[in-house]
This record gives structure tokens, sequence and C-alpha cells, in this order.
């Protein structure tokens, strides 16, 4: 929030409990396929008014909505546009999980005196809510390589 990108990055043995620190105990009970469809935050499964069901990942992109929200409201003619993107590293490969489903185009990273370090060909998209990262997160969960 102050100017600095940043990076969530978990790795570990399989079944070390890297998933479930990073979304939360209840990421798959409480926001299912059907939330994906557009019932984020209604009925009984009410994960986006209960944060203490979110994992660092979820919590991070709250906090950064809210605190983005707080800024707007203190100065009104302030505008935001937020990205989010997805990858996977596996086998020391970086896989897009939004847009790759097979793995089977691995993308490389690269450095730019301009630009800095980007992974070329990672897609990005626009997202205006905590509501819409969850829901790519979500479909991009389902592309992660697992054992």
């Amino acid at each position: 929030m102050r100017g600095f990108n940043a990076t969530i990055f978990a790795y570990g043995q399989t079944g070390s409990g890297k998933t479930y620190t990073m979304f939360g105990p209840h990421w798959d009970d409480n926001f299912g396929y059907q939330n994906t469809l557009g019932a984020l935050g209604n009925g009984s499964n009410n994960f986006l008014n209960d944060s203490s069901k979110f994992g660092i990942i979820p919590k991070s992109i709250d906090e950064i909505f809210i605190e983005l929200q707080e800024k707007i409201n203190d100065n009104p003619e302030l505008s935001f546009t937020v990205y989010c993107s997805f990858l996977q590293i596996y086998n020391e490969k970086l896989y897009d999980l939004f847009q790759d489903k097979e793995q089977s185009k691995p993308l490389i990273i690269r450095e730019d005196k301009y630009s800095g370090i980007f992974v070329e060909g990672l897609s990005e998209y626009v997202v205006n809510s905590a509501q819409d990262c969850f829901v790519l997160l979500k479909r991009g969960e389902k592309n992660r390589i697992t054992r």
C-alpha cells in the first residue's frame, strides 16, 4: 500500500499445510463451486463476512480493499486499479493458473530496466473487490498441480 510490490510464497513438503495456511481452514467448506457462480457472501455459508475463516491470501486481499476504500473515503478524487494474477512454480517451471489448465506452456521470468522483474505472458485481471479476487482464486486453484 506504500508503493512496494509483494509476493506471497509458500514452500514445503506435500501435505505440510501450505494450502490450509494460505487459503484458510474453511476455504473449501465455505467457498465452494456454488459461490464461484455469484453467490458470494449470501446464504448460510457467509464466508466473506467472517474473516476468521480466511487464510493469509484471503486476509491480505480483504485488507487491501478495506484500506483502498478508506483512502477513497478520505479523498474521493483518488482512484486505484488492482490486478490479480495466480501462478504456480512446479518442478522449477512457472505456470499461469488462470490460463494454462494443462500446464503445457511454462512461463519465463524476465527483467527489464524499466519494468523490473516480471513473468512474461502471465495473465492479469482487473478486479474491483475482494469477491472478484476470490472468484479468480477459486478458478486458479482448480488448475494447481497437487500430489
